[in-house]
């Protein structure tokens, strides 16, 4: 098994590291040579990131065989270089020990011919979305355009927006906060402050709408810490609705959590790539119940007909969009590249005045 030390595990042992990855015990490393970048190393060795790690188990019980699963997933986008996939909600992105089927690598096996294979079990898998984000996450198809965006990562030139809904009131916009986060000193399954091996987390907070009890707040992180939106927003006292590690259990099903845009030069034709997809039914669902009161809102096809449409509207949709007693009448023109969408507005106006000439 191979494995690529990721910066967040830098400074620790290996078989600290080993065991939390694998989810196994240190024991189960004992007489289990571990080599890294090609050399033998002891138990204690302190990693460093990029570090190769290599070893094999002795139980068969703790092998990886991937197989291509049938696994329905949603391409937004795709050439023959790279792919973005809107991750599922219940969606591991990559097999382990505890989980070794049903995770998206499993997906793309089955979907795509031709996948990156730089790290076992990894195939095409260049950055992490947790089990219950949902979102969008770009997929390799080469070893080169790989480490491209690897390096593009590293050096932050992939810009990367969540929605989220947060707990609890929070109005502010452009709210940098920057702390330095790792594995918690005494419980390894959490990130905090508390950490013998500190990383620089960075993330701006916008509010886009909020009441007493609920905000919903647009995120865009400038580095890719564990869990790092959801350290931030426990920072804030803010916790994400729905998380139940890092803020409180409630009957919501999971973190209040959406990749939403990912904006970036393409790594091979130099393109200028801005990808949003559609946030989930159920989170949708908990913004119109929990953050806008309930309020019906909805957008639909309008029936009307406009006279003397300009010819700039030709070819174009006519929305009407609903806002309790209020009704926009408006057009949608998407480019031919399918990353703009420009908006013209026609008429805003009460229910009982809209419709009149």
């Amino acid at each position: 098994m191979k494995i690529s030390i990721d910066k967040e595990y830098e400074g620790e042992r290996v078989d600290k590291v080993l065991s939390k990855i694998l989810n196994i015990s240190r024991s189960s490393l004992d007489n289990v040579d571990i080599s890294c970048n090609g050399k033998i190393i002891k138990s204690s060795y302190k990693l460093k990131e990029n570090d190769i790690i290599e070893f094999e188990l002795n139980e068969k019980n703790d092998e990886i065989i991937l197989i291509p699963q049938d696994i329905p997933i949603d391409i937004v986008y795709e050439d023959e270089y790279i792919a973005v996939i809107n991750k599922s909600y219940d969606m591991v992105v990559h097999p382990s020990i505890t989980t070794k089927e049903n995770t998206l690598v499993n997906a793309l096996l089955h979907h795509f011919d031709t996948l990156s294979d730089k790290y076992e079990n990894r195939n095409g898998i260049v950055h992490r979305l947790d089990k219950d984000t949902t979102g969008l996450i770009i997929i390799a198809k080469t070893n080169e355009v790989h480490e491209k965006l690897e390096h593009m990562f590293k050096e932050h030139e992939i810009q990367k927006t969540y929605i989220a809904i947060l707990r609890g009131k929070y109005d502010k916009n452009n709210h940098k906060i920057s702390t330095y986060i790792g594995r918690d000193k005494k419980d390894r399954t959490i990130i905090s402050e508390n950490t013998s091996n500190p990383k620089l987390a960075i993330s701006i907070f916008t509010t886009l709408s909020c009441n007493d009890r609920y905000s919903l707040v647009k995120v865009n992180i400038l580095t890719g810490r564990t869990h790092q939106i959801r350290v931030h927003s426990k920072k804030l006292n803010h916790p994400l609705a729905g998380d139940h590690v890092y803020g409180r259990k409630d009957n919501i099903l999971r973190q209040q959590l959406h990749s939403y845009m990912l904006e970036f030069t393409h790594p091979i034709n130099a393109k200028h790539m801005k990808i949003v997809c559609d946030i989930p039914d159920d989170m949708k669902e908990n913004i119109k119940k929990m953050v806008n009161g309930d309020r019906n809102i909805d957008i639909k096809i309008y029936q009307g007909k406009i006279k003397k449409q300009p010819e700039i509207f030709r070819k174009l949709r006519t929305l009407r969009m609903r806002i309790s007693d209020f009704r926009v009448i408006f057009l949608i023109k998407e480019k031919s590249d399918n990353l703009k969408l420009y908006s013209f507005i026609i008429k805003a106006d009460s229910r009982g005045d809209i419709y009149k000439k």
